[in-house]
């Protein structure tokens, strides 16, 4: 069976779940999620679905179901142990139905699904096989972590104001920004996309000029006899950025880039035109490990444990200071916090 792929609206509207069992709960939150006034029908509720009840998440009906139960339902979802009750609701069903893994019973099925903040992916195989969609998923959740969601926010910031402020009568600016933005793009190519969009953007919005001209912060950092001056990149925007399309950099000076957790964190260099060495920091300075870095190229570099910042030098600069694992960058704290 061939089906139509679609997002719907569903916020406010009347969605009935048959059933209260573990299946039926998964199908409730999402449909909370999605802004559903729900009905769950069902004898007897999980332990989740019961406090949904108690804060009045959920209207529920402790019986058995009913023919009128679904009457006017916007959606509704079938999600009982019994082959007769869900054969049942999907004969009485008027609008959507879905009748849990049964096909032929339904007028619509739901696919697997990734959501992280406004992007949010579909994973379906027609029915034929939910498991491999639920494996698919898990593949595509590992290619697009939770990074990826303020990175989408910043994005629709920017494009709110380039649509706003692009005014050429023939169109062109606009439907530059928007095939950018739209075009299908590898998320693993998101530094080249932040600095493209922000020189393009830059040309066409004067107070985006004046933001890529201004200052990163800049703190003071020691280590041994050293002093390192070192621009900060704590949010997502700058960390994209990086120090892409740099020719240079004074002496001892560097990039310190502050994550908002601790984790393994990977550095690589596409559009990053210096060689470079990056020292991955705990919270106490510590030097885990060090990584030397080659220009203009895609592999990762990530730290041997979790850490929370990660502190770039010209090539060979930890080397020449003779400074290793174990070694300690003072002055951390004084970087504002990661976001």
């Amino acid at each position: 069976m061939k089906y139509y792929p679609v997002f719907l609206n569903i916020e406010s509207k009347r969605a009935v779940v048959i059933g209260g069992g573990p299946v039926a709960e998964r199908k409730t939150i999402a449909l909370l999620k999605s802004g559903a006034i729900v009905t769950v029908v069902s004898p007897g509720l999980t332990e989740r679905l019961a406090g949904l009840k108690a804060d009045r998440s959920i209207r529920h009906l402790p019986r058995k179901y009913r023919k009128a139960d679904i009457r006017d339902a916007f959606i509704v979802i079938a999600a009982t142990g019994s082959p007769d009750v869900n054969r049942q609701v999907s004969g009485d069903a008027t609008g959507l139905v879905n009748v849990v893994d049964v096909p032929e019973l339904c007028n619509f099925i739901m696919p697997s699904v990734i959501s992280k903040g406004p992007l949010t992916i579909a994973i379906s195989t027609g029915g034929v096989s939910p498991a491999l969609s639920k494996t698919i998923r898990k593949e595509l959740e590992k290619q697009y972590g939770a990074e990826i969601s303020g990175y989408l926010e910043f994005i629709e910031g920017i494009r709110k104001q380039a649509l706003t402020d692009i005014t050429d009568k023939g169109g062109s600016g606009k439907r530059f920004v928007h095939e950018m933005i739209c075009d299908s793009i590898s998320y693993y190519d998101r530094r080249r996309m932040m600095h493209l969009w922000l020189a393009v953007l830059c040309m066409a919005v004067p107070c985006l000029t004046e933001a890529m001209n201004s200052a990163l912060p800049v703190v003071q950092l020691k280590t041994g006899g050293h002093l390192i001056t070192a621009e900060v990149a704590a949010t997502l925007e700058t960390r994209d950025i990086g120090l892409t399309n740099r020719r240079s950099l004074p002496v001892d000076h560097g990039m310190l880039f502050v994550f908002p957790e601790a984790r393994r964190h990977c550095m690589w260099m596409r559009d990053t035109h210096i060689p470079l060495s990056v020292a991955f920091l705990d919270d106490a300075g510590t030097i885990i490990n060090i990584e030397d870095m080659q220009p203009d190229t895609g592999l990762h570099h990530c730290a041997a444990r979790p850490v929370r910042y990660a502190l770039e030098m010209e090539t060979g600069w930890f080397q020449k200071q003779g400074l290793a694992a174990g070694s300690q960058i003072r002055g951390l704290k004084k970087a504002p916090p990661g976001r």
